[in-house]
């Protein structure tokens, strides 16, 4: 009895995920149609898996689920882009015109993963889980100031970041002057963010940064949390 609830727990969280992907080809060819409606997002967090709350069997179910909470904030990321993402958490194709602010994306991405929501008591100073304070510890790097992970969230608050070539010309550089985004992958101080409106009014995309380039602002990063 006990493999069957656990089979039937497993399969209902592979169905509500896989709902995610899925896009029904008819609503495609409307841009300014959600690919995703409101009561099937709602279907989609009822089914979602979360730890149940007493006893030490909740208590490594909970700590599976935080393990598991990185992957599927990225994943929900990662099968929306080149859509947009507005405030309802409902998907749209990637030219439609519609309000999709990068925080928006962050906000789907941890209500669909089961972590808390961010905090925006402060306009100046959004909260999105546990903040990081720890150092990189990398001898010789500048500019990088936390333990950066799969999964973590940046907040970035008046930053340029400029990459220079060999005789100290900027080849490229990147202003995030008010912007949130999704780590998808860090190694040293060279981060892969998904996000979205950046540039402003685009859809979610890819894009590497390295993070020793700032030369004005701060950031600060984030580890979501389980609710």
């Amino acid at each position: 009895m006990k493999r069957f609830i656990k089979s039937a727990v497993g399969f209902s969280a592979v169905f509500a995920f896989s709902l995610l992907c899925i896009v029904n080809p008819a609503d495609a060819q409307d841009p300014e149609k959600p690919l995703l409606s409101r009561k099937r997002l709602e279907s989609i967090k009822d089914r979602a898996v979360t730890p149940a709350s007493g006893g030490l069997s909740s208590r490594r179910t909970a700590e599976k689920f935080a393990v598991l909470l990185p992957s599927r904030i990225v994943n929900f990321a990662e099968a929306v882009k080149g859509k947009k993402v507005d405030a309802a958490g409902r998907t749209f194709e990637g030219n439609a015109d519609v309000d999709a602010q990068c925080t928006y994306l962050v906000i789907a991405a941890l209500a669909a993963a089961g972590a808390k929501p961010g905090d925006f008591t402060d306009q100046k100073n959004y909260v999105w889980g546990k903040l990081q304070r720890r150092k990189m510890g990398r001898v010789g790097v500048s500019g990088a100031l936390f333990v950066i992970a799969h999964g973590d969230i940046i907040q970035f608050e008046g930053c340029r970041f400029e990459k220079k070539d060999a005789n100290g010309r900027v080849v490229q550089w990147f202003d995030m002057l008010h912007h949130t985004a999704i780590v998808k992958s860090a190694t040293g101080t060279s981060v892969v963010l998904l996000h979205q409106n950046a540039p402003e009014g685009g859809p979610v995309n890819e894009v590497t940064l390295d993070l020793a380039w700032k030369t004005s602002g701060t950031y600060k990063v984030y580890t979501p949390v389980p609710k």
